[in-house]
């Protein structure tokens, strides 16, 4: 048995590690409740911190600034559509009513869809950190 607060291999069943003094049922419970893959166990050495050895993730950051992004223009695109003045010929006749309505679907369902898409990317990358703080739990 390993203590989660020092790493250090301790008698299995003990309360209390002889090394730091922590807890072992406490400190395990905080290891539980908050798992993060920036987490690392002490007992493991990685060189260049977070960043520079990839423990920490960037792209879920870098995919809500493009969601941000993309649902502004959408809703813009949307809204061009929706108030530009030209409407569609149909026997020479010229209707912007259409124009509105397709803004409007553009809005709703391209804001939705463009969610769900970034969505199932940040999924992605939450798959991989619950998995690796497994693996770390593991040994």
């Amino acid at each position: 048995m390993f203590c989660p607060n020092c790493g250090k291999q301790i008698p299995d069943g003990s309360k209390f590690c002889p090394y730091c003094g922590a807890n072992q049922f406490e400190t395990l419970l905080k290891k539980q409740s908050s798992p993060s893959y920036s987490d690392v166990s002490s007992r493991e050495s990685y060189s260049g911190g977070g960043y520079f050895s990839f423990r920490t993730m960037v792209t879920p950051i870098i995919v809500k600034w493009i969601y941000v992004i993309g649902m502004i223009a959408i809703t813009i695109g949307g809204l061009v559509t929706m108030f530009s003045g030209r409407g569609s010929s149909y026997y020479g006749y010229y209707s912007s009513g259409g124009n509105f309505w397709m803004g409007l679907l553009i809005i709703v369902i391209g804001n939705l869809i463009w969610r769900v898409v970034c969505e199932s990317i940040i999924l992605l990358f939450s798959m991989h950190d619950i998995l690796a703080s497994i693996e770390r739990r593991i040994k």
